[in-house]
C-alpha cells in the first residue's frame, strides 16, 4: 500500500523514475486549468475576480484541509490507509462530475486546459484499486485494524462529501457577481 501511495504522490509531483518532468507535474496542469477557466469565464462575462469565494475557501480549509493535515498526528496508520484509499474513489467521482460539466458548459477550454480534470476523471480509480487491494489483504490478515480502517473511511467521506459540499452550499449565494 505504501508503494501505491508513493506512486500516486510521485505522479502528482511530476516525478518519473525519480526525475522531475514539468510536463507531468499536476501543479502545472492545475495552473493551466485555472487559467483557462478564468479566460472562459471572463469571455462569458463572469470574471473569476468578481466571485466572492473567500468565506468558502476559508471554511473548506478549516473543515476539510486542516483536518486532513492533522490526520497523520492524530490518527492511526490503518485509519489513514482507509481515509486516503476512499479519497481516491471520491476524487474519481468529483472529477468525473466536473468533466461532464466542462463538456456541456465550458466548451471554450482547450484540450491542454482541461487535461488536469480529464486525467483525474479517468485515472483516480487506478490509485483507488492500487491502495484498496493491499489494504483489504491487510484487513484479512489483521482483522483488529478493521475498526480503524472503517473510522478513517468514515472521517474522509464525511469531511470530503459533507463538510466541503456543505460549506460550498452555505456560501453559494456569495458566488453571484459583485455589484
Amino acid at each position: 500500500m505504501a508503494a501505491a501511495l508513493r506512486e500516486n504522490l510521485n505522479e502528482e509531483l511530476g516525478l518519473e523514475n525519480g526525475t522531475y518532468k514539468p510536463e507531468k507535474d499536476h501543479d502545472v496542469w492545475r495552473s493551466r486549468f485555472r487559467s483557462g477557466l478564468g479566460r472562459v469565464l471572463d469571455a462569458a462575462g463572469h470574471p473569476l475576480r468578481s466571485i466572492d469565494d473567500q468565506d468558502t475557501t476559508y471554511d473548506v480549509g478549516v473543515f476539510y484541509g486542516d483536518r486532513v493535515q492533522k490526520m497523520p498526528k492524530e490518527k492511526s496508520v490503518p485509519a489513514l490507509a482507509g481515509a486516503f484509499t476512499v479519497l481516491e474513489g471520491v476524487l474519481e467521482k468529483e472529477f468525473s462530475a466536473l468533466l461532464a460539466y466542462i463538456r456541456t458548459q465550458l466548451k471554450g477550454l482547450t484540450p491542454e486546459e482541461v487535461f488536469y480534470v480529464q486525467h483525474h476523471a479517468g485515472h483516480e480509480h487506478k490509485h483507488f484499486y492500487d491502495a484498496a487491494g493491499p489494504l483489504l489483504q491487510k484487513c484479512t490478515t489483521s482483522p483488529h485494524i478493521v475498526p480503524d480502517v472503517i473510522s478513517g473511511i468514515q472521517d474522509m467521506q464525511k469531511w470530503r462529501t459533507h463538510e466541503v459540499l456543505e460549506r460550498i452550499e452555505m456560501n453559494l449565494w456569495k458566488a453571484e457577481a459583485k455589484k
